[in-house]
C-alpha cells in the first residue's frame, strides 16, 4: 500500500505505508487461507470416512454362509470352498466342474445353486474316487468316509481318544504332547522352560583324592615329588 504526500515544490512524493499494516494484512489473509484449508481438509476426511463405510457395507453383503463357515463371496466357487476343512484343491475343482460353476463367483450363485453345492459337499463320496477320501476303511464302521467341516474335527478327535485308550505308541505320544510321526526332538518341539546345551560344572577335587591320583600317575619304584 502506498500513500501520497505533497511537498513544498508542488511535487508529490510516494511514501510506503507502515510495514506493520502490510504485515497485519498479510497475516490476516494467511490466517483466512489456513482456516479455509482446514475446513477443506476436514471435509475431505469426512468424505473418505463415508467411502470406507460404503465399502465395508459392500463387503458384508459379499459373504456367504456355507456349512457353518463364512466364505468370501468375491472368490470363484472352486477357490472359496477350499476354506472349508476337508476340501482341498482337487475336490474343489471336481465339485465346481460337476455343477458347472467353474467361472462363477460364490456370491453370484442363486439359492438353488447354493443348496446343490451344499448337498454335494456333504456327499463327496458319490462324486470323488475312493483314493481321494480322507477316512478310508474307518476303524469304527469299516467303510470309506469323507467328513467335512466340524464332522472332520470330531472324527479326528475320536480317533486320538481311541488311540489313547488303547495305549498305542501314537496314543502315548499324543498324551505326552510329543510328535507322533518319528520327528527328532533334540532341537524341535521344545516347549515350556527349554534351555540350550549346558555343560556340567566339574566339582573341585579334594586334597586326599588329589594325592591318590598323583601316586597312581607316578612310575613304579618311585614316589611322586611333592
Amino acid at each position: 500500500m502506498v500513500t501520497e504526500k505533497k511537498e513544498e515544490g508542488g511535487k508529490e512524493k510516494k511514501v510506503p505505508a507502515a510495514s506493520g499494516q502490510e504485515k497485519g494484512g498479510k497475516e490476516e489473509k494467511v490466517s483466512k487461507e489456513s482456516a479455509t484449508g482446514k475446513d477443506k481438509k476436514g471435509k475431505e476426511k469426512k468424505d473418505i470416512k463415508t467411502e470406507d463405510k460404503v465399502v465395508s457395507k459392500a463387503q458384508t453383503h459379499r459373504i456367504v454362509r456355507l456349512l457353518e463357515y463364512t466364505l468370501n463371496g468375491d472368490k470363484k466357487v472352486s477357490a472359496a470352498i477350499r476354506d472349508i476343512k476337508g476340501i482341498g484343491y482337487r475336490i474343489a475343482s471336481i465339485l465346481s466342474k460337476n455343477l458347472n460353476m467353474r467361472d462363477k463367483l460364490l456370491a453370484d450363485l442363486t439359492d438353488d445353486e447354493i443348496s446343490h453345492l451344499e448337498t454335494d459337499l456333504k456327499n463327496v463320496i458319490a462324486i470323488v474316487p475312493s483314493w481321494m477320501l480322507n477316512h478310508q476303511n474307518d476303524q469304527f464302521t469299516g467303510t470309506n468316509l469323507h467328513p467335512v467341516g466340524t464332522d472332520l474335527e470330531i472324527a479326528v478327535k475320536n480317533d486320538i481318544e481311541f488311540m489313547q485308550k488303547t495305549k498305542t505308541y501314537k496314543g502315548i505320544r499324543h498324551t505326552q504332547g510329543q510328535p507322533v510321526r518319528g520327528q527328532r526332538t533334540r532341537t524341535s518341539f521344545r516347549k515350556g522352560k527349554s534351555v540350550g546345551v549346558v555343560k556340567k560344572k566339574s566339582a573341585p577335587a579334594k586334597a586326599g583324592a588329589k594325592g591318590e591320583a598323583e601316586k597312581k600317575s607316578a612310575p613304579a619304584g618311585k614316589t611322586a615329588k611333592k
